[in-house]
């Protein structure tokens, strides 16, 4: 996980950056469409998922495989993060059709 932190930290500021961008272009279509806001609260999801995980596994790599439950959590969650980046991407298309 370790190996991997600074390039997810790093693709989400680019996120960031571009998706201020787009907003500071077209704000009457971004911040009054229901879509624009629903990925909003699934970005923020999503990276809470990934400080909580992050944080984890900082002090003890084997955290999560330390027993069953904390194994089947760390799958739920696994699951839960693809399914919200499915649905970032999905309300990500949907802002030029929905208000």
């Amino acid at each position: 996980m370790s190996d991997l932190t600074p390039w997810i930290w790093s693709a989400l500021t680019v996120l960031l950056a571009t998706g201020i961008l787009q907003t500071l272009a077209e704000p009457n279509r971004e911040l009054l469409s229901m879509a624009f806001r629903l990925k909003l609260l699934l970005v923020l999801a999503v990276v809470a998922i990934t400080a909580v995980y992050q944080r984890s596994v900082r002090g003890d790599l084997n955290y999560w495989w330390r027993s069953r439950e904390r194994e089947q959590l760390a799958t739920g969650l696994g699951t839960l993060s693809l399914v919200l980046w499915l649905g970032i991407a999905a309300a990500g298309r949907l802002i030029a059709y929905v208000i």
